[in-house]
């Protein structure tokens, strides 16, 4: 084996190697963004609970005082 041959092979050992390490770096970064994904959506899902039922809430409040004029979400808006 020539020393033009055996710089070659230790080069693309290191080359596999270093592409073995870039792999297991993007799977390591595919389970974390998946994970964040799911905890990002879970908090989303609360948050809208949360909101509809205060929406739900005020939607209510708005349409019990309608009845007595034209009312809009930031209050009377005609006397």
């Amino acid at each position: 084996m020539t020393s033009r041959e055996e710089l070659t092979e230790r080069y693309q050992r290191i080359v596999d190697d270093y592409m073995a390490e870039v792999e297991e770096s993007v799977r390591e970064f595919e389970e974390t963004l998946k994970e964040c994904t799911r905890q990002l959506e879970e908090a989303k899902k609360a948050q809208g609970d949360k909101a509809n039922k205060t929406v739900g809430n005020a939607s209510a409040n708005v349409n019990a005082t309608a009845s007595t004029g034209a009312r809009g979400v930031r209050g009377r808006i005609f006397d």
